[in-house]
C-alpha cells in the first residue's frame, strides 16, 4: 500500500489510564499537520460502529504507523491485546518496522520483544516524541533551514529543549557548514545538562569558525560545568578578545576563576564588568559572593544591594556565584520569537549556579 494510500499517519493505542500522555502526543502532531487516530477525535465516526472489526482494520491496515503507551494497564485490557494483535499482523506482513513502542514502565507486551528499540517518555516530552514521529514519517524534511530555526525558537518558548534541539539537528544536516547551528545545539544540550555533547558541539563550531565568540562562550560555559576551570577560562578570554564588549563572558571567567581560589583575580574580573556595564545585577552579585569569601563584609553587603537594586537576588540566600545566561533564557526566547537576529543571543547557553 502506498503512503498516499493509508487514511492516517499515525494510529494510537493505549490503556485508559494513560489517556493523559496519549492526548498530548495526539494534540502536538494534529497541531504539526499529522493526520492522527485517537479516538477522542472520532467519536462520529465510531458512534454505532462495531468496533471490533473496525479498529481491527484501522490497526491493520490504515495507518502507516502504530504507536504504542506501553505499561502495566495496556497489557492488562482486553480492548488493547485486540488492537495490538491486528497491529502485529500488519507487522509481520510488511516484514519492517509498524509498531513504534512508548513505554510508560517497564511492563513486558507478549509479541513486543525486548530487542525493539523503543522511546522512554520520561525521557522525552510530547514535543520531541512529536518531532522522531515527524522525522520518521518524512515530514521534517519537508522544512528549510530557516523553519527549522523557527521550530526550534517555538519549542525553547515551551522549554521544550529536547525538541528545539532536535530541529537544530536537522537544520545542521540541511546546512553542515553554518557555525551558528552547533553553537544553538550546545546551548540546548547545555539546558539539557549534557555539558560533554554540548562542548563537542561547540568544537564543531570552532572548526567552522574559528573567531566565533558565542561558540567560545559556550565552551567556557560547559567546562565550568565539567569543572575544568583552567580550560574554561582559556575559553572564555578567547571569547572576550573575539567580543570585548560581551560581558557575560567575563563573569564566567570570574566564575572560574573563583572556582580555582584565584578570588582577586576574579574580583578584578567583575569590576571589568561593572565598568563595562555599571548596572549589571549579576556581577555585583558575583562581586559579593567573592568579597563574602575575603571576609570583605561591608563591601559584600552594599554589592548584594546593588544586585537587589539593578533586578536580582538569590532566592536560596546563598553566597554562590552563578553563570550570567541562566537569569537571562526566558528574555532571550521572547527576544528572538519577535526578532530572528538575536538567534546569537539566545545561542549563549544557560549556564548554571555553582556553589
Amino acid at each position: 500500500m502506498s503512503n498516499e494510500a493509508y487514511e492516517y499517519d499515525i494510529a494510537i493505542s493505549f490503556a485508559g489510564e494513560d489517556r493523559a500522555y496519549a492526548e498530548a502526543l495526539a494534540d502536538v502532531l494534529c497541531n504539526r499537520g499529522i493526520h492522527v487516530f485517537y479516538d477522542k477525535y472520532e467519536k462520529a465516526v465510531l458512534w454505532g460502529r462495531d468496533l471490533y472489526s473496525h479498529l481491527s482494520d484501522l490497526y491493520q491496515n490504515r495507518a502507516r504507523y502504530c504507536v504504542i503507551f506501553i505499561s502495566q494497564q495496556y497489557a492488562a485490557k482486553v480492548w488493547t491485546k485486540h488492537e495490538l494483535k491486528a497491529a502485529q499482523a500488519r507487522a509481520l506482513n510488511e516484514k519492517k518496522e509498524y509498531i513504534l513502542p512508548i513505554r510508560l514502565d517497564n511492563t513486558e507486551i507478549p509479541g513486543i520483544l525486548p530487542t525493539i528499540a523503543y522511546l522512554d517518555w520520561h525521557q522525552e516530552t510530547a514535543e520531541s516524541v512529536a518531532i522522531i514521529i515527524c522525522e520518521k514519517l518524512g515530514k521534517i524534511a519537508l522544512l528549510t533551514k530557516e523553519q527549522c530555526r523557527t521550530e526550534a525558537i517555538i519549542c525553547m518558548m515551551k522549554k521544550d529543549f529536547e525538541g528545539a534541539l532536535a530541529f537544530y539537528k536537522h537544520a545542521s544536516h540541511l546546512d553542515p557548514v553554518d557555525p551558528q547551528l552547533y553553537v544553538d545545539q550546545s546551548a540546548m544540550l547545555d539546558r539539557l545538562d549534557r555539558q560533554e555533547e554540548s562542548l563537542a558541539a561547540c568544537e564543531q563550531a570552532i572548526r567552522l569558525d574559528p573567531d566565533c565568540a558565542d561558540a567560545y562562550y559556550n565552551k567556557g560555559d560547559a567546562l565550568i560545568a565539567l569543572g575544568r576551570f583552567e580550560e574554561a577560562i582559556a575559553a572564555c578570554e578567547r571569547a572576550i578578545h573575539l567580543n570585548p564588549n560581551h560581558p557575560s563572558s567575563y563573569v564566567n571567567k570570574g566564575v572560574a576563576l573563583s572556582h580555582l581560589g584565584r578570588s582577586e583575580e576574579a574580583l578584578a574580573t567583575y569590576e571589568s564588568v561593572l565598568q563595562m556595564n555599571p548596572k549589571y545585577a549579576l556581577a555585583y552579585y558575583n562581586k559579593a559572593a567573592v568579597l563574602d569569601r575575603l571576609g570583605r563584609t561591608m563591601e559584600a553587603q552594599l554589592a548584594r544591594r546593588k544586585a537587589k537594586q539593578y533586578g536580582y537576588f538569590n532566592r536560596k540566600k546563598e553566597a554562590v556565584e552563578v553563570a550570567p545566561s541562566s537569569l537571562k533564557v526566558i528574555e532571550f526566547i521572547m527576544r528572538q520569537s519577535l526578532d530572528s537576529s538575536a538567534t546569537k543571543t539566545f545561542s549563549q547557553s544557560e549556564g548554571h549556579t555553582l556553589d
